[in-house]
This record gives C-alpha cells, sequence and structure tokens, in this order.
C-alpha cells in the first residue's frame, strides 16, 4: 500500500494551523481512508470536539467513532456483568448510593462528628464522593484505609464510608464505574 500524501495543515478561520492531535487524526484518516477508528478520548465530548476539529481540516470524519475507557469497559463486561446478575449504575445513582451511606454511617455513629456537621453542604458531598470513588477505582478497601491512616485523621472516615457503600452497592446487586473496570480487566 502506498503511503499516503501528507496532510496539509488548513488554517482556521482565525489563520492558525489545527493542532498537532488533529493533524494526526488527518494523517491517520488518510492513510485508512476505508477503515472503521475508534478515537478513545478523555470524555466523549472530547472526542467529539477533536473529530469536528478534523472535518473542518478534512471535510468529514467518516470512519470515526469517539469513546472513552469507561465506553470500551462497558462493552468488556457487558455479558459478564449479566451473567453475575449486576446492575450497572450511572453518576447520578452512584451519588444517591454514596449519600445513603453517608447517612447510615452518620445513623449509625460510625463517622465522627466533623463529618456529620459537613454533611449538609454539596461541596462536602462532592468531595467524599470524589474520594470514595477515586479509592474505589484504585482498589483501596475500607481496611487499607484504616491501616493507612491515624486515629484523628479525617481520612480514617473514609474506611467507614467506604465499607458503608460497598455494602450498599452488594445488597442491590449494582455495579458502579470501578466494579466495571473489574469486570472488564477478568474478560
Amino acid at each position: 500500500m502506498p503511503a499516503a500524501p501528507p496532510v496539509q495543515p488548513v488554517p482556521n478561520a482565525r489563520g492558525t494551523p489545527p493542532s498537532a492531535q488533529v493533524q494526526s487524526l488527518a494523517r491517520i484518516s488518510a492513510e485508512r481512508p476505508g477503515l472503521r477508528k475508534q478515537l478513545i478520548a478523555s470524555t466523549l465530548n472530547h472526542g467529539r470536539e477533536l473529530l469536528i476539529s478534523l472535518a473542518r481540516v478534512t471535510g468529514g470524519w467518516i470512519g470515526w467513532t469517539p469513546t472513552n475507557l469507561r465506553g470500551i469497559a462497558e462493552q468488556l463486561a457487558f455479558v459478564t456483568l449479566d451473567e453475575r446478575s449486576l446492575r450497572r449504575i450511572g453518576d447520578i445513582e452512584q451519588a444517591a448510593l454514596v449519600n445513603r451511606a453517608l447517612e447510615s454511617c452518620i445513623a449509625a455513629g460510625s463517622i465522627g462528628t466533623t463529618f456529620a456537621k459537613l454533611s449538609h453542604s454539596l461541596g462536602f458531598r462532592s468531595a467524599l464522593r470524589d474520594a470514595l470513588l477515586e479509592l474505589r477505582t484504585a482498589g483501596v478497601t475500607p481496611e487499607q484505609v484504616a491501616r493507612s491512616t491515624t486515629e484523628a485523621s479525617p481520612s480514617r472516615e473514609l474506611a467507614a464510608l467506604l465499607a458503608a457503600y460497598e455494602q450498599l452497592l452488594l445488597a442491590g446487586n449494582l455495579a458502579d464505574s470501578a466494579t466495571l473496570f473489574c469486570v472488564a480487566l477478568e474478560v
């Protein structure tokens, strides 16, 4: 197969050339015009924006599909999740589950009064959710959090919250993003 001709950068309306990413996409499109190609981006919207920029340079983005790691993991884990009777939850349900875990920890007294006082703040709940989901995605267990923090550390509170969240997932046969990635890696 002969080498594709180099793609000449086409300036945008302001006269600036396209980014190196878009130039690379244009080169790949020219080298493989009839093949399906996946653009893996941090988010679907970022991938779409890159492909729109590609279309401005080359006139189209036929053959390209934007995706992200979560989308790939969903495809890989689809059958296995069904076999295990696990239902995939989205971001909104995930946030609600973290909130339920926080409320149950407050009611049980398994977390300190500082978390209970701050629990009315939406920003605090968002920060807790992000920390909790990062720990889950990294594969950190509640026991590891408890062992690696001191008694007086606010981070210690995350151990109880993480345990309560994982119990809610198990009780409902639910799969969050961390579960999804783990199952996808098993396939």
